[in-house]
């Protein structure tokens, strides 16, 4: 039997598919990867794919090179991948959702006649496979809600991962404003970085000022400054103006998964 095979249109095909992927799990991993990485892992791996089949690896290498070294090269490149148990959870995700969209797919193939439906279908497809990643998050009670946020002061700007926690319920008791909190040694490390680079001056520190808080583990007072803006990445990007920031007494995260605790008033933005 005697099959043409056009390489262009396959190459097309699983860039679309394999960027799609990454987008998934960008989004299910919070990996923060942009789109220039992600279209670059997908070309990547639909080039591989392409290179394998018109070289003819042959037998178990096949298997090697298509689900072990292409997968793994798309992954490192699309996503920001640092960890190897990060790289782990990925790939295992990888093939979850492909599997996933793949079903889905040829569900719903004999009634798609234009290959825009088809394509529309995979869109569809990757969705429904985020929110249902999702919901089994919050059933199973593993859910922590995290996000990327960029705080401004001065001209200066730092970016964390925060944590979007219903128990902080600290305000100013002064203006009636909420305070988030910041991981004293991340605030730490950022000045002596901006020292070190020679962009901080006495006039633009920050206006220190106490206010008293409760927690479970006793009642204290915090130190808090107001900053010019923050933005927070998450379905979108939201601005606060002038937001309160207060500084941690020890480390709010032994992990450091996060180094700011966005106050509750911030989880409906």
């Amino acid at each position: 039997m005697h099959y043409e095979l056009y390489i262009d249109l396959l190459f097309l095909e699983n860039f679309m598919m394999d960027s799609l992927l990454l987008l998934v799990l960008n989004r299910v991993l919070k990996c923060k990867s942009n789109w220039q990485r992600i279209f670059l892992g997908g070309g990547l791996g639909s080039g591989m794919m392409c290179l394998g089949i018109v070289v003819g690896i042959p037998g178990v290498f096949q298997l090697i090179f298509f689900h072990g070294i292409v997968s793994s090269c798309m992954l490192i490149t699309g996503l920001r991948i640092r960890t190897k148990a990060q790289f782990i959870k990925a790939y295992i995700l990888l093939y979850l959702c492909a599997v996933f969209m793949g079903g889905m797919m040829t569900a719903f193939r004999p009634y798609l006649r234009y290959i825009s439906l088809f394509y529309g279908t995979a869109v569809g497809t990757a969705f429904l496979f985020v929110k249902c990643w999702k919901l089994l998050r919050k059933i199973s009670g593993k859910e922590q809600v995290r996000c990327e946020v960029t705080l401004y002061l001065n001209e200066r700007k730092m970016s964390v991962m925060a944590l979007m926690d219903t128990g902080n319920l600290l305000c100013d008791p002064v203006s009636g404003d909420p305070v988030s909190i910041l991981d004293h040694e991340f605030y730490e490390k950022f000045r002596e970085q901006q020292q070190k680079e020679g962009s901080v001056l006495r006039d633009t520190e920050p206006k220190m000022r106490y206010i008293p808080y409760q927690s479970i583990s006793g009642t204290g007072v915090i130190k808090i400054f107001r900053i010019e803006k923050m933005c927070v990445s998450m379905d979108g990007e939201k601005w606060i103006e002038k937001p309160l920031i207060g500084i941690s007494e020890g480390t709010i995260s032994e992990k450091q998964e996060y180094q700011l605790i966005l106050n509750h008033d911030y989880l409906n933005i």
